[in-house]
């Protein structure tokens, strides 16, 4: 029992210190200009998003209250883009 539960500590140890040895990913330069212009993008779709998933029609327009209108969409910008 006491060498079952030592193979797995060890088994269990190694699977954990693996990620830590891995290479970093590679990440593209981003220039500021580029930041900013993807920042707005970001924004815009977020928005419009928000839009589609939680606003409602009322007649031919979609609403949304605009509080949460702002909320959501930083939640967004702030998950990269995503929900």
């Amino acid at each position: 029992m006491g060498l079952m539960r030592a193979a797995l500590a060890a088994g269990l140890i190694g699977c954990l210190m693996a990620p830590v040895h891995a290479a970093p990913a590679r990440q593209k330069p981003k220039t500021e200009a580029t930041a900013a212009q993807s920042r707005e993008e970001i924004y815009k779709k977020c928005l419009a998003e928000a839009f589609r998933k939680f606003g409602w029609y009322y007649g031919a327009r979609r609403v949304l209250y605009s509080d949460f209108a702002v909320t959501q969409t930083d939640y967004c910008v702030r998950n990269g883009g995503h929900f």
